[in-house]
């Protein structure tokens, strides 16, 4: 995952992956979310219940990078994709890095399989979808009935129809996709 911490070593990385015969190497966005996003999965889930819990890193009103380090983090991962091309197997998108960190909410075009994929099993026994949504316990329930439930029927119809929720600002789950910096906050 690319962040404050490594943006500028990637190409170093790069060299240890491709020194250690890595098959696969994927490098991410960094998932975190602004206090107007967070303020919106507030109301969200004041409303619906979904969002009790973000697991992203709170960053405040600013973008995560500035303008110079989202430049500096695309060379780096130029330069980590020439040093190891042959094991990259997923990259961030090059393409959409400065709207990626800027504090703009992703389109309605954006896209997300998670819910439909997923489901995660917690050491305490609970069972969720994204963003804290309990599905039941393991003790009470079997994972095919939590995923056949009504419970997630229900996160599903109304992510069908939102496209997206405040929470998904950022996910590492979301393929995010941006359009004009006038979006409105769902």
């Amino acid at each position: 995952m690319a962040t404050k911490n490594n943006y500028m070593n990637l190409p170093e990385l790069a060299h240890v992956v491709k020194k250690m015969g890595v098959d696969k190497w994927s490098v991410s966005n960094y998932y975190f979310i602004t206090n107007r996003a967070m303020g919106a999965n507030r109301a969200f889930f004041r409303k619906t219940g979904i969002g009790a819990d973000v697991w992203a890193d709170k960053i405040g009103p600013d973008p995560y990078f500035s303008t110079y380090e989202t430049a500096a983090l695309r060379r780096s991962l130029n330069q980590a994709k020439k040093i190891a091309d042959n094991v990259i197997q997923d990259f961030c998108d090059l393409s959409s890095l400065e709207a990626f960190y800027s504090p703009m909410f992703p389109s309605n075009n954006s896209s997300c399989s998670f819910p439909y994929t997923e489901l995660m099993l917690r050491c305490t026994g609970e069972m969720e979808l994204c963003q804290n949504f309990k599905l039941g316990h393991i003790k009470n329930k079997s994972v095919q009935d939590a995923w056949l439930g009504t419970n997630r029927a229900r996160f599903i119809e109304l992510f069908e129809k939102k496209k997206l929720f405040p929470a998904c600002f950022r996910c590492c789950a979301l393929n995010a996709k941006f359009l004009a910096q006038t979006e409105k906050v769902r």
